[in-house]
């Protein structure tokens, strides 16, 4: 099987959110391999403090697996990894880096990936993700001592446009996706049985 049917085959699912996280999941997941060049190329040298970041790929790489099982446990796993990750990277290089930023996209997740009856799942989330920006905010300097004071404004541009490439990316996947009722958990879309249904 080629890799893009398979890939299609593993992010499909009936329910039109989880479909949409499935997605993002795997966007994030085949990005994380070229993070540590990026943030090489911004600091000027490579950081190897970057390499703990692929921690969190096992965890974005297993959303699609987890929906098949719950959709509402998937979904809230790819908030919960980023939220992770994106502590991890605080901690690695503090937050002059702009990695904060993240926390944003997080909570944008958390927002739009839930119905109405999901609110006991949907809420913390998005609270927890608005409590950490705001409540970070001058509390995490630097550890890993790598990165050059000067540098810092390149890692700022590299984070904050891939933040505004996240929230792009995130408002194309869920445009129409809420809308959508969820045929039954752990289904797959399948364009015959769509035709059949609109036929």
């Amino acid at each position: 099987m080629r890799l893009p049917a398979w890939i299609g085959r593993y992010a499909g699912h009936g329910d039109p959110l989880a479909a949409a996280v499935n997605l993002l999941a795997l966007s994030i997941a085949a990005d994380q391999p070229f993070y540590p060049a990026m943030v090489g190329i911004a600091a000027g040298h490579f950081i190897p403090a970057a390499l703990w970041t692929f921690l969190s790929t096992p965890g974005f790489a297993a959303v699609p697996a987890l929906t098949r099982r719950s959709s509402l446990a998937g979904r809230s796993l790819l908030v919960v990894t980023g939220i992770a990750n994106t502590l991890l990277c605080l901690a690695l290089y503090g937050e002059e880096s702009g990695v904060g930023l993240f926390l944003l996209p997080c909570g944008l997740i958390a927002a739009l990936a839930f119905r109405a009856g999901e609110r006991r799942v949907q809420l913390p989330l998005l609270g927890l993700s608005l409590a950490l920006f705001i409540g970070l905010h001058h509390r995490i300097p630097a550890r890993s001592g790598a990165i050059a004071p000067g540098l810092y404004d390149g890692l700022w541009s590299l984070h904050a446009g891939s933040v505004a490439m996240l929230i792009a990316l995130i408002g194309l996947l869920f445009a129409g996706a809420a809308s959508g009722a969820p045929r039954s958990e752990g289904a797959h879309h399948d364009p015959r049985q769509a035709d059949a249904e609109r036929g």
